[in-house]
Parts: C-alpha cells; structure tokens; sequence
C-alpha cells in the first residue's frame, strides 16, 4: 500500500506542478511504476477544470469558462504536454532523419511547427469545449484527460525509447512499464470513462486505441521509438480527438436528417399551399390518412395537453350541409369589402368542400387533463395555439405525400358546432379540406391574384425590443 501511495505520488510531481510531499521515494524505475496512476492524474485535473465550470457556469458565459480551463490545465500541468506537443511537431516537421528529429526535439527554442501545433491544439479545445452540450461538458471533459494519459501505457508498454544512448524522460518510461500496470490502468481508466461517459464510453476509448496505434506507429516508422515529446503529444491528440469525435456524434444525433431530408423538409415549408379549387376525386386511404393525422397528433403542445380530436368527414350529405353552412357565413363576409376587393373576392374561390373526398374538423378541448395545465395559467389560449401546431404538422405531412389542404375559416362557429354535435366547452379551431390535387400552385393564391404581397421578412424582425431595427 505505502509503495502504491508512493507512485501515486511520483505520477502527481511528474505529471502536475501541484505540492507534493517531501518524502517521496525516488529510484530508476519510480517513473515507469508510477504509470499505472496517469489515468488517475487526468481524473485530478479534470476533476478541477470541472469544478471551474460548476462554479463558473452561472455567473460567465461558455467561452470565457473555456479560456479560463485552459489556462488552468496549462497552469497545472506546467504547459507539459503543450511543450511536448511544441516539441514534437518541430522534429518531425522539421527533421527528415532520425538524428536530426531527435536533435530538433531536444532544442529548448519553439520553432514555426510547434508554434503552429501549439496554437491550433487550444483553439482545437476551446472550440470544441464550447461547444460541448451543457449536460455533457463535464463527462466528456474528464473522458478526455484520463484517456489522453492513458494513452502513455501503451506506447511505452511497446515501444522503446527512441535515445539509445542519450538521457530523457521518456528513457525512463518506454519499454519499462509491466503488463501488470497496463492492465491495472487500463481498467482504471475505462472505470474513470465509463461512470463519466456511461453509453458514450466504448466509443470515446476506442478512439483513444486508435490515436495511440496510429501514432505509436508513426514514431516506429519516423524515429525507431518514443521519447518524452512523443508521449506529451500523443496525450494531446488523443484529449482533441476525443472532443472532435464526440463533437461529431453530438452533431449527427442533433441533425439526425441527412441533406437530402432537410431539403425535403425545407421544399415542404416553402411550397406548402392553401388549397381550394384543384381537388381530384381520387380517394385518401385509411392508411395515409392516419398517417397524415398521427402526425398531427406529434404536435408541440402546452404542457403536453394534446388538446386536439379530429372529425373525419367523407359524408357527402353532411359536407353539403356544412358548404350550406359555409355560404351563409360567406355572404356577410363578402359585405365587408368595397371596390375592387369587393369585385376580386367575388372571383375567388375559398373552398372545396365538395370536391374534396375528406373534409376533416380540428377541434381544441380545453378541458383536457384538468383546469390546470402546465404553462397555461397566464395565457389560457395558449391551448388554441397547441391546436394551429397540429394543424401545420398535418399540412406539412400531407405536402409531403402529394395531398393538398384548405384551410376553410368562414363559418359561424356556434352553427359549426351545432350541427357537427361538438360539446359546448369544445372548440372548432379548422375545418380541413384534404385530398389529391391536380396541381399545386408556384405560389400562394392570393399572392397570385394579387389579394395582397408577400411582406418582407426584414420588415418583420426586431432586435431586444419592438421597433428595434438594428441588430448585429
């Protein structure tokens, strides 16, 4: 126990510029010994940057929180893997031979490769660090420190030292660490992993194997072994890999759709029409039409509500009495205009009850699931605004499958409600006209016939407050 204690301690003086007791044990193979507990350095140090960001967080934004991690690592770590990273790119960018990448490592002057490496390796960690999903920032973060030092194990489990008769610290540690300490940190560090990643944790190490064969080769191939450098570098690669890999799984979980979807979803938004005279005979299946209405019933609603029922109506007698219904509420309204508008509503046609084979009724209860729902008690139509949801779901669904839809709004509610039966506290929010098409207009009717113009969206937008017209 007190020699474990001891190595655990070794691995802290060595790793991190954190105090460490003077009664530390020192002999040739302290260093190679003490390699079984770098895993457990990086859940030290990750431990501290994530208790940066848990204080932090509510009084800072992201990136501020992310320069100031950095500097800690760099701080508490001494800039030790920076340095090596700085190192290593300068030899093997800069040295063609061995004894030359070997010299140029050994070069206490940064040259334009490290400098390079260097830069690029923390802006590569703030982005990614700033753009890690709030609830995962501190699993992934911790991920990264222990797997990138795990990483030392087995390079130099494998490799030796690339100085066959020159000092360093990697001579110390290549080729010297036993079985027995791979495999005691390796389970360290996949229990650290797995409890900080739990699904996510098979795929962060498998990326921590890879960076490490990948360039535990490369160094065969380049300089016959590992140094000191060597290992600092590789436990930089690895901790950016790892932030890029499970930034890119984030993204692709966030943006399930491929390209080809999103232009889908996108033609659905923008060539979606308000339909009322091109209506086919050709009947809507049972199938599709459920389909068409379970997405309506995957509409956002407040409080999760779900305060919409749907009357599906392929009754011709009951469409003809509610077209009746429709011409009665359509006169008055036609009163309203003069003039010109007057003579272009006459024109128009508003709906296609008739042609139409389904004519469907969307209704809001805002009795459902009691008086009080959650999110509804300051704005009660809030339940209403639930229901239009559902309403576009279907229309954007049915634009998909080739359907069209008309929006009928000119009735007199009660006399709706009245003869569709619907309860007194239920609402009749749309009466849908659904059906084949025989084309769907390039552009909104009313736009077309010149009704009124599509109104620009910067005429539309304000910024902080209404009226506000200068946004950045």
């Amino acid at each position: 126990m007190r020699s474990a204690a001891n190595s655990f301690l070794v691995a802290v003086q060595f790793m991190t510029r954190l105090p460490v007791s003077r009664g530390v044990r020192y002999s040739p193979d302290a260093l190679a010994k003490s390699a079984v507990f770098f895993p457990a350095i990086g859940l030290l140090v990750g431990a501290g940057g994530s208790a940066l960001y848990w204080l932090l967080s509510p009084h800072a934004s992201r990136d501020v929180i992310v320069v100031l991690i950095l500097v800690y690592l760099v701080t508490v770590t001494g800039g030790l893997h920076e340095d090596a990273l700085g190192d290593a790119a300068d030899g093997l960018g800069g040295g063609w031979e061995k004894e030359r990448i070997l010299a140029i490592m050994r070069d206490s002057h940064i040259g334009s490769f490290g400098t390079i490496a260097i830069a690029l390796g923390l802006l590569a960690r703030f982005v990614f660090l700033t753009n890690l999903a709030p609830g995962k920032f501190i699993g992934f973060f911790v991920a990264a420190q222990v797997l990138g030092r795990w990483t030392t194990l087995p390079l130099a489990f494998f490799l030796p030292s690339a100085r066959a008769n020159e000092a360093g610290q990697g001579k110390l540690i290549a080729h010297r660490i036993t079985a027995l300490s791979l495999g005691a940190g390796t389970i360290l560090a996949l229990a650290i992993v797995a409890v900080a990643l739990k699904a996510e944790a098979l795929w962060a190490a498998l990326v921590a194997v890879m960076i490490a064969a990948v360039s535990g080769l490369y160094y065969w191939r380049r300089i016959d072994g590992i140094t000191g450098d060597c290992l600092g570098a590789t436990n930089q690669i690895t901790e950016i890999a790892i932030m890029t890999a499970i930034h890119g799984r984030k993204q692709s979980a966030l943006s399930e759709f491929s390209r080809t979807e999103k232009r889908g979803l996108y033609k659905a938004i923008y060539k979606r029409r308000d339909v009322r005279g091109h209506f086919l005979p050709d009947p809507v299946s049972q199938r599709l039409l459920r389909k068409l209405l379970d997405s309506a019933h995957h509409a956002g609603s407040v409080g999760f509500m779900q305060p919409w029922s749907f009357i599906v109506i392929r009754n011709p007698d009951i469409k003809r009495q509610v077209k009746d219904l429709f011409e009665q509420a359509n006169a008055t309204a036609a009163a309203v205009f003069e003039g010109k508008k007057s003579e272009l509503y006459s024109k128009l046609k508003l709906e296609g009850i008739l042609e139409a084979p389904i004519t469907l009724c969307v209704t809001c209860d805002p009795s459902r699931n009691g008086p009080h729902v959650l999110g509804r008690n300051t704005i009660r139509e809030t339940d209403v605004y639930s229901t239009c949801c559902a309403v576009q779901n279907l229309w954007l669904a049915a634009r998909g499958e080739g359907i069209g839809v008309g929006w009928v709004s000119i009735f007199e509610p009660a006399q709706l409600k009245r003869f569709l039966q619907i309860p007194e506290h239920v609402i009749p929010v749309a009466y849908l006209c659904l059906g084949y098409v025989r084309e769907f207009l390039p552009r909104p009717e009313l736009e077309i016939t010149g009704w009124l113009p599509r109104i620009p969206l910067e005429d539309l937008i304000f910024f902080e407050r209404w009226g506000e017209k200068n946004g950045k």
